[in-house]
C-alpha cells in the first residue's frame, strides 16, 4: 500500500503533464530531433513515477527495488539527452556506432545493479516514507556516463545556440537550452550530488522541479513552433486544463485547498490567453494565406497567358528560322558546287597553259632567244602561282567537315618534321634560324594512325609560317611528347608544340586565326607579301578531320607564337 499526500498529487500531475507531452510531440511531429525529445520525455515520466512510488512506499522490498530503477532510468535518461543533443535542432545524422553503443552500456547497467556494484539496497531512516540507500563499488561508472552525457550534451547545444543568427531559429534554441538547464541541474543536485552526501530528505523535489522544465518547453512549442510540432495549441491546452482538474478534485484534502484553487485559475487564465493569441495568430496565418494563394492564381493565370502567347510567337519564329535554315542550306550546297566547278574549269586551261610553256621552254629553246626565253620563264612562274592559288580555294572548299576522305596508314611523327625541315631547310639557313627538336625516345612512341600527306600538307603550313614570320637569327623549336588526355583521363593524346621567336600575335588576331576570313597583320605582311592568310584554315580542318585539336597562344606584338596541335592516340 502506498500513501498518498499533496507532494505525491503535485508530482503525479506533473508527470502526467510530461508523459501527455512526450505523447503530443511524438505524434505531432516527424523530425528527428522531436522524436528523440518525446522519448527523453517519456523515459523523465518513468522516472518521475518511479522517485514518488519509491518515497510513497512502506515495503522494504519494492523500496530496494525502486532505488534501483530509479538510478537506472536516470542513466536512460542521459543516454536519450546525449542523442537528442546531437541532433537538435537541424536534425544531423548520428554516426551508426551511437545508437548501438548507448544500449550496450544500458545492458551492461542492469548486472552491476542486480548485485548492488552500483547501488545498495534501501534502508528506512525515519519520517514519512523516507528512504535511504548506499553506493556500489562501481558506483564511479554512473558518475561518469551520467555527467558527461549531460555536460557533453548542454555543451552541444549550447555551441549552436550561440552560433545561430538571429531570428526564430536562435530564439527556439534558447529556450530549449534554457529549459533544459532548468529541467536537468535541480533533479541532478537533489537526486544525485545529495545522495552521495548522505542527504535523501529532498529526493522527492527532484521531480517536482521538472514543472518548471516542461512549463518552458510547452510555452515554446505553442509560441514558436519548437521542435516543428504541428497543431499543439489545442492539444496542449486540453491537456493542461485535464491535469489542472485532476488537480482541483483533491484540493479539498489538503490545507491549502484555497490557495490551489487560486493556482488553477491563473493557470487557466495565462493557458487561455495563449491558447487564444495562438487561435489569433493562426487565424491571421491563415488570411494572409489565403491572400497569398490568391495572388498566385492570378499570377498564374496571367503567367499562362503569357506563356502560351509566347508559345505561338516562337512557334512563328521557328517556322520562319526554319525556312530560312533550309535556303540557306540550299545556297550553301549551290555555292560549294559553283566553288567546285568554277575551280575545275580554273585547274583544266591553267594545266594546258602550263604543259605548252613547259613544252616551249625545255623542247624549242632553239627557237627563242635569251628575251623571249624571259618571258616564257616569268609566265610559266606566274602559271605556277595561279594553279597554286586554286588548289589551296580547292582544299579550303574539300576539307570541310564530312567532304574529305582520310587515307590513314601508320606514320612517324618526328620522320614527318624531319622531311618538312629538310624541304625547308634553304629558307631556314637564308634567315639564319635556330631549330632545336624534342622528341620521345622510343620510335613506337612517336607512331600514329594518320593520313600522312595531309597532315604533312598541315604541319608545313605550320613551319613555314614559323620560318616566314621569324625574327632574322631567332629560332624555332618543336616537341612532340604524349600525354593524358586533359579531361578524358582514361585517353592518351600526342601533343606537338611548334614555337617561334617571331612577331608574334595579338589577342584580335589569335580570335580569328583559324577562319577562312582571316586577314594578316601588317607586320605580318612587310615579311611575306604574296601570304593569303588561308593556309591556317586548311590546316584547322585537316586536323579537326583526324578528330584533332589546334589552337595558337602568344604574349602579344614581338613576344613570338606557340602553337599546339593534339591528336588522339
Amino acid at each position: 500500500m502506498f500513501v498518498i499526500d499533496v507532494y505525491s498529487v503535485i508530482t503525479f500531475l506533473v508527470a502526467a503533464y510530461i508523459g501527455s507531452l512526450a505523447i503530443v510531440i511524438y505524434f505531432g511531429s516527424d523530425t528527428p530531433s522531436s522524436k528523440a525529445f518525446a522519448v527523453m520525455a517519456f523515459m523523465i515520466f518513468i522516472w518521475m513515477v518511479a522517485v514518488e512510488g519509491l518515497r510513497a512506499t512502506p515495503d522494504q522490498q519494492i523500496a530496494e527495488f525502486l532505488v534501483k530503477f530509479t538510478y537506472y532510468m536516470g542513466s536512460i535518461i542521459a543516454a536519450c539527452f546525449f542523442y537528442f543533443a546531437f541532433v537538435f535542432p537541424d536534425d544531423r545524422k548520428p554516426p551508426k556506432y551511437l545508437v548501438p553503443l548507448l544500449i550496450s552500456i544500458e545492458l551492461l547497467f542492469i548486472p552491476l545493479y542486480y548485485y548492488n556494484l552500483m547501488s545498495i539496497g534501501a534502508v528506512h531512516i525515519g519520517g514519512i516514507q523516507s528512504w535511504g540507500w548506499g553506493f556500489g563499488p562501481l558506483w564511479f561508472l554512473f558518475d561518469i556516463f551520467f555527467n558527461g552525457c549531460f555536460l557533453l550534451g548542454i555543451y552541444s547545444i549550447y555551441s549552436r545556440y550561440k552560433n545561430y543568427p538571429l531570428g526564430e531559429e536562435r530564439t527556439r534554441a534558447r529556450f530549449m537550452f534554457w529549459g533544459l538547464i532548468i529541467g536537468v541541474v535541480p533533479p541532478s543536485f537533489v537526486n544525485i550530488i545529495l545522495p552521495r552526501l548522505g542527504v535523501f530528505e529532498f529526493n522527492w523535489t527532484g521531480p517536482i522541479s521538472m514543472f518548471f522544465w516542461t512549463s518552458v518547453i510547452g510555452y515554446s512549442i505553442i509560441k514558436y513552433r519548437q521542435m516543428s510540432v504541428k497543431s499543439v495549441a489545442a492539444e496542449i491546452f486540453v491537456l493542461v486544463m485535464a491535469i489542472l482538474l485532476i488537480g482541483n478534485i483533491f484540493a479539498d484534502k489538503f490545507t491549502f485547498g484555497a490557495i490551489a484553487r487560486v493556482g488553477i485559475f491563473i493557470a487557466f487564465a495565462v493557458m487561455g490567453y495563449l491558447f487564444t493569441k495562438s487561435i489569433i495568430k493562426e487565424a491571421e496565418q491563415k488570411e494572409e494565406l489565403k491572400g497569398l494563394n490568391n495572388q498566385l492564381a492570378d499570377f498564374n493565370k496571367n503567367l499562362q497567358q503569357k506563356v502560351d502567347e509566347q508559345t505561338v510567337e516562337v512557334k512563328q519564329a521557328y517556322e520562319v528560322e526554319k525556312k530560312a535554315r533550309i535556303e540557306l542550306e540550299e545556297l550553301d550546297k549551290a555555292k560549294d558546287q559553283f566553288i567546285l566547278t568554277t575551280q575545275h574549269h580554273l585547274r583544266t586551261p591553267l594545266t594546258i597553259i602550263k604543259g605548252y610553256l613547259q613544252s616551249l621552254l625545255t623542247e624549242k629553246t632553239s627557237l627563242l632567244d635569251e628575251e623571249g626565253k624571259s618571258y616564257l620563264e616569268k609566265a610559266s612562274s606566274a602559271t605556277d602561282r595561279v594553279a597554286g592559288l586554286v588548289n589551296e580555294f580547292l582544299d579550303v572548299s574539300q576539307m570541310q567537315v564530312g567532304k574529305s576522305i582520310l587515307k590513314k596508314e601508320s606514320a612517324n611523327l618526328r620522320t614527318l618534321v624531319e622531311s618538312i625541315l629538310g624541304e625547308l631547310s634553304p629558307q631556314i639557313t637564308k634567315a639564319n634560324l635556330q631549330t632545336s627538336l624534342t622528341f620521345p625516345p622510343l620510335e613506337k612512341d612517336n607512331v600514329l594512325n594518320l593520313d600522312k600527306e595531309k597532315l604533312k600538307e598541315a604541319l608545313t603550313n605550320l613551319i613555314d609560317n614559323a620560318v616566314k614570320y621569324n625574327q632574322a637569327g631567332g629560332s624555332i623549336t618543336i616537341k612532340g611528347e604524349r600525354t593524358r588526355h586533359p579531361i578524358e583521363r582514361d585517353k592518351e593524346i600526342y601533343r606537338l608544340t611548334i614555337e617561334n621567336t617571331g612577331i608574334g600575335l595579338t589577342p584580335e588576331e589569335l580570335s580569328q586565326l583559324f577562319t577562312q576570313y582571316f586577314q594578316r597583320g601588317k607586320e605580318a605582311e612587310k615579311l611575306y607579301t604574296t601570304g593569303r592568310g588561308i593556309g591556317l584554315a586548311v590546316t584547322k580542318n585537316i586536323i579537326q578531320a583526324h578528330q584533332g585539336k589546334i589552337y595558337a597562344e602568344s604574349g602579344g606584338r614581338g613576344q613570338g607564337a606557340r602553337f599546339v596541335v593534339e591528336l588522339l592516340i
